[in-house]
């Protein structure tokens, strides 16, 4: 169900790719996470509230993926929503998870990272570099509004040119195992676990998916 297939000209990118399974659900929720989220904060391992995933459609085996020249496996569509379930499943028993429908007008639909790039309270939602794909952020769109979160759409900045894959787009924040230094009580531990990174990592490609116009509106919102 990754996209590792996918060929990428930066270093970036094959970053984000190689962490792409670990920041699938990445991005804020809504709806029924609304009420929950207001009681919830970052813990001493964790720095966000709530995730969003999005169905496996029944076009899935059309995804992106398997029209590179290098990919040479069938994709199998009801084994990638067996799986799928057992991810949700999980998903759902560590934090509170927002489920959107599938699109089979959408087979990438799953892959809901690209969609928006979300720091604190505010949103940007992306406009995808495959021209087949921009409609996907609508449902996002929708469930971040819903959130309550400052939504920003790239789509109106730069006269549209802006394009961004949020699966290219990094935000360290500090972790336990990162900090260097000895953490005597839970607060600094927290403290430390929970802050703010101080830089966007943003994987640009030759191949226009995730541009320089794209970077330049994430600078002007979270810069």
């Amino acid at each position: 169900m990754n996209r590792s297939s996918r060929q990428k000209t930066s270093m970036a990118s094959i970053v984000s790719s190689a962490l792409r399974s670990r920041l699938y659900t990445s991005i804020a929720g809504s709806g029924n996470c609304t009420s929950r989220l207001k009681l919830l904060r970052p813990s001493a391992n964790r720095s966000y509230t709530c995730a969003v995933t999005r169905g496996i459609p029944n076009t899935f085996a059309d995804a992106l993926s398997s029209q590179s020249a290098n990919f040479s496996r069938t994709i199998s569509v009801s084994k990638a929503k067996e799986e799928h379930a057992e991810y949700l499943k999980f998903m759902r028993s560590v934090l509170p998870t927002v489920h959107l429908s599938p699109s089979d007008e959408f087979p990438d639909c799953p892959f809901v990272e690209d969609g928006a790039v979300v720091i604190g309270r505010k949103a940007v939602v992306t406009k995808i570099g495959a021209s087949s794909r921009e409609g996907e952020v609508e449902a996002i769109r929708t469930a971040l509004t819903q959130l309550g979160l400052d939504v920003i759409d790239m789509a109106d900045e730069f006269g549209g040119s802006a394009k961004v894959d949020g699966g290219d787009v990094l935000y360290p924040v500090t972790s336990p195992r990162e900090s260097r230094f000895q953490m005597n009580t839970d607060s600094e531990r927290r403290a430390s676990t929970v802050s703010k990174g101080r830089h966007l990592f943003v994987g640009v490609s030759q191949s226009g998916r995730t541009n320089m116009d794209g970077v330049r509106v994430l600078e002007k919102a979270f810069g």
